[in-house]
């Protein structure tokens, strides 16, 4: 097949819709994202974390203590239809839900106290979730897992 082909096949599949992640190879953790032009985003993202100037702190610091190799670039979905295309916030959001909170860069920057360029303190970021969402969360056995996760944390039970 012709590489010229298989080249431009490859660009108009990065300059799809969809949602992505950002992984950090040795301990797990993921950044994820939703964009309508993946290729645009993942320089983005790349431009902001090798200037030291990324929005997301805790992953800014993975970045800066172990460099751009420690990471992958990863796309999850791609959104074929305009459907698709108009719910990409409620696919990243339970993108979001579905990561254990612990290995999310999405959460782990709300407990870092971000500053704006004049110094001045940021809300923490919150994760809101309609029902809707959690619906959709439900049907891809995220309820599940998060009853187990919350299972987990609770105290044992006196024998």
């Amino acid at each position: 097949m012709d590489t010229g082909q298989n080249r431009q096949s490859e660009v108009a599949e990065m300059k799809a819709a969809g949602t992505y992640a950002i992984r950090h190879a040795e301990s797990g953790r993921r950044y994820v994202g939703q964009t309508l032009d993946l290729a645009a985003r993942f320089r983005y993202h790349r431009s902001r974390l090798n200037c030291g100037r990324h929005h997301n702190i805790a992953l800014q610091r993975d970045w800066q203590r172990d460099g751009a190799d420690a990471f992958v670039f990863e796309i999850v979905n791609r959104f074929r239809t305009e459907t698709e295309i108009d719910r990409r916030h409620c696919a990243e959001r339970l993108l979001i839900a579905a990561t254990d909170p612990a290995l999310s860069y999405n959460f782990l920057s709300a407990d870092v106290t971000r500053r704006d360029g004049a110094g001045m303190i940021l809300k923490p970021r919150v994760l809101k979730l309609n029902a809707g969402h959690w619906q959709a969360f439900d049907e891809l056995g995220g309820m599940a897992w998060l009853r187990k996760l919350i299972d987990r944390a609770k105290p044992p039970k006196p024998p």
